[in-house]
């Protein structure tokens, strides 16, 4: 029964340890970058950065700039994902909030179709940063920026994206990184409920 447990514990750690922490094999993914060709609106001219680190703690952390004045900028999040997932957010922002953005009355124009993610608004600086921690595992997605009445995305806007590299930015996943405090409460519970039922037999 003990050897059961141990193996059980063993497994999932090794789940856990090998689970794929990035969306590409691309040594530069971790940082990158979006401009010419690959920005579409109105401020093709303009770039858009990413850059995602992995905590201690299993975490990710995500930091964005883009060299251009905006009203506000939308990073693509999964479905489901809620303000609670997305925590220490820093930047130049006057305000954020999750959620799903689309048209609504021309204060996403040209947004090529409906967008769910995090927002963040600016009092029209240049120079935009914003940052913020998630456990959430980073994939390739979308962006979208309002600047007076017109908007720019990514040339991938459109396109199934969360393992294709060109035309996105790194995002937040929707599913949660498990800490390795939750991996070793699984396995403990587990190995309980195999215990009882051989107490059972």
């Amino acid at each position: 029964m003990r050897q059961k447990a141990v193996c059980v514990l063993v497994m999932l750690w090794a789940i856990w340890s090998s689970s794929p922490a990035v969306a590409a094999d691309d040594d530069y993914m971790w940082f990158g970058e979006l401009s010419g060709e690959y920005i579409q609106g109105f401020l093709q001219d303009q770039t858009f950065t990413w850059d995602v680190t992995e905590l201690t703690d299993g975490a990710w952390r995500y930091t964005y700039t883009f060299d251009h004045e905006v009203s506000h900028i939308v990073v693509e999040v999964t479905p489901g994902a809620g303000e609670d997932d997305f925590y220490d957010l820093a930047g130049n922002f006057v305000n954020s909030e999750v959620g799903e953005f689309g048209y609504q009355g021309r204060s996403n124009p040209g947004m090529p179709e409906n967008l769910y993610g995090i927002k963040f608004e600016f009092d029209d600086m240049s120079d935009i940063y914003f940052s913020f921690s998630s456990h959430r595992e980073p994939v390739w997605g979308d962006f979208y920026a309002k600047q007076a009445r017109n908007g720019t995305w990514n040339s991938g806007f459109t396109e199934m994206d969360v393992d294709v590299q060109e035309g996105h930015i790194l995002r937040p996943n929707g599913v949660a990184t498990p800490e390795p405090a939750s991996i070793i409460t699984m396995a403990l519970g587990l190995g309980m409920v195999a215990l009882k039922k051989r107490l059972i037999r």
